[in-house]
């Protein structure tokens, strides 16, 4: 959470009563320090850098990052969220006005972020805060409006409710992340953020880490299925075959636990020099075998009569397979295909 302070106050003003709301999981709190009283665009390189900061020394979730502001802070939360483009995943601004010198493009350009707005029906902004709630709604902006019966001021109440909303906000983004997994996007990528979620299992409910384990179950089962007939093919003396298995659960597990459990297996296969050069002879002899279903098919094009089709395989081939057989026969058709197209 990294949070801007009102006119009147501090960085560590903000820090000490942010940290007296409930919070559901471990929650790291950062209070830039304004140059001067408020905020302004003088101010803009110190926020940047903050999030510089929590990004390169901190350790967190990313994808959970919340920029609250009260008052002169929460106009500057919607500049920094709308035009800075700040990596925030969630913002809430507290008893302000929106900044009048953003554009429907910038708010549109970000709109999926989810805002929590408070300002108090007794707010000296209660009236800029309606046009200014007018102009997020005509950009599309994601904003949940919260009137609580107050005036200006920062209110524990109000913190706690955009505290809870935040935790809220996460869980749905978990569960988003999982619902993405569990319909096969890219497998390797899915699994990894799935993991993150189950390491971090004191950030989340049980329910939502016992689901992520059970997509990763899933996503997992035609892999794990792969490593052991791997294992089993290295057992049975074919590493070479083996070696092939563990690529392909390498190229489509990519950095999970699985895709590297692959890679370790594999890499202790080749570490023996023997072992190594009947990969190689195995890796070569698929090519080869690769190379010749090729020229086949530019033979088969050549007997239908196809023969620029023929002879763009017999490039392909030349190109791709250059030290196999193949490529010596495939040389001499295209020489034999010239001919035949040549007046």
């Amino acid at each position: 959470m990294i949070c801007l302070h009102g006119t009147d106050d501090t960085a560590e003003q903000m820090v000490e009563f942010w940290r007296q709301r409930r919070m559901r999981w471990p929650t790291i709190i950062v209070a830039p320090q304004g140059v001067g009283q408020g905020w302004s665009s003088e101010d803009v390189p110190r926020i940047l850098a903050t999030f510089d900061y929590a990004r390169d020394c901190l350790w967190h979730d990313p994808n959970r990052v919340l920029l609250a502001g009260f008052s002169a802070g929460g106009v500057m939360t919607f500049q920094m969220l709308y035009n800075e483009k700040v990596p925030a995943t969630a913002a809430a601004a507290l008893a302000n006005y929106v900044p009048p010198r953003l554009t429907l493009e910038q708010v549109r350009e970000r709109r999926l972020i989810p805002v929590f707005y408070a300002v108090g029906m007794k707010d000296v902004n209660h009236e800029l805060m309606r046009s200014g709630l007018d102009f997020l709604r005509a950009a599309g902006a994601n904003v949940e409006l919260y009137r609580p019966p107050i005036g200006h001021t920062l209110d524990p109440d109000v913190a706690q409710a955009a505290m809870d909303w935040f935790f809220d906000q996460c869980v749905k983004q978990t569960e988003a992340t999982i619902d993405a997994a569990a319909r096969g996007q890219p497998v390797g990528p899915a699994v990894e953020r799935l993991e993150q979620i189950v390491s971090q299992a004191a950030w989340h409910p049980p329910a939502t880490v016992e689901r992520a384990k059970q997509v990763i179950e899933r996503l997992e089962q035609e892999g794990v299925q792969m490593v052991r007939s791997a294992d089993s093919l290295a057992a049975a003396n074919r590493p070479g075959e083996a070696v092939e298995l563990f690529k392909r659960v390498e190229s489509v597990y990519g950095m999970s636990r699985l895709g590297m459990q692959a890679r370790t297996k594999r890499e202790r296969l080749e570490s023996d020099p023997a072992t190594r050069e009947r990969v190689e002879q195995h890796l070569a002899a698929q090519r080869a075998r690769q190379a010749m279903a090729e020229y086949a098919r530019a033979q088969r094009l050549v007997a239908q009569n196809r023969l620029p089709d023929a002879a763009e395989v017999c490039r392909q081939i030349m190109t791709s397979y250059p030290d196999t057989p193949a490529a010596l026969r495939a040389d001499r058709l295209l020489t034999l295909i010239n001919g035949r197209t040549t007046p």
